[in-house]
Parts: structure tokens; sequence; C-alpha cells
């Protein structure tokens, strides 16, 4: 089973994700659709739900963790 032209583009421009453990933002360039470990803490995220909360924090809906 091949990627198809939708996977390869998000995976060459990759999605920021937000860490709900950490409160880590990175850009995920990865080619799992599903879970990914964070970089900062090694916390298992959920690929669509790291990209949603990111999105949140971006427009000022979540908040880091002190």
């Amino acid at each position: 089973m091949g990627l198809n032209n939708q996977t390869t583009v998000t995976a060459e421009l990759g999605k920021e994700l937000y860490c709900q453990h950490c409160t880590y933002i990175w850009t995920y360039r990865g080619r799992s659709i599903f879970h990914t470990a964070c970089p900062h803490c090694g916390f298992r995220v959920r690929v669509h739900l790291g990209e949603a909360r990111a999105k949140a924090f971006r427009n000022g809906m979540v908040e880091r963790a002190e």
C-alpha cells in the first residue's frame, strides 16, 4: 500500500503539534497519522489532536503551563 499525494505533501511541509503534557510546540514531519512522541518530553501525542491544540494555542484558547 503506497502513500497518496496528500500524505506525501503533509510529510514534507509538516504539521504544527502541541504536547498537552509539557506544552511544547513543534513542526511534525513524520508519516504517522495517529501518534508521535513529543521530542521534548517523550509524551505520546495524537497527531490530529496535537494539531488542533496547536491552532487553539496560537489563537489564545489554550495557555502554556508554567
